[in-house]
């Protein structure tokens, strides 16, 4: 068995799912969106910090983004979401480390208020 000793132990220690939309149409004619889970993985989980609110159609929408990083996937990509604490962040970003062992994913949530 080969050890890594870049890694350390316990800094992945958050769960967090990932989910990819399948988009069909359905037979009334109007299109329908599902999300499958892809995986569920242990990751750390990074506030960006810059973090804004913004006034949109009327509303006022808070943006807040966060930085994931996991284990390399080959399974990961920009059209996914990832579910953390019960929040569907959109995946913006996906950056191989230099190294090539880890994945860094930058999301983002938005969420709207009256």
């Amino acid at each position: 068995m080969r050890f890594n000793k870049k890694e350390e132990i316990g800094k992945l220690k958050e769960r967090i799912t990932i989910q990819q939309v399948t988009r069909a149409v359905g037979l009334t004619g109007f299109g329908t969106e599902t999300w499958s889970t892809v995986a569920e993985i242990w990751a750390t989980v990074d506030y960006k910090g810059n973090n804004k609110e913004e006034v949109e159609g009327g509303k006022i929408t808070a943006l807040s983004q966060i930085r994931v990083t996991c284990r390399y996937r080959t399974d990961i990509n920009e059209q996914q979401r990832l579910i953390y604490i019960g929040k569907y962040y959109q995946i913006e970003n996906v950056q191989i480390s230099v190294d090539s062992l880890y994945l860094n994913l930058f999301c983002s949530y938005a969420q709207n208020y009256v």
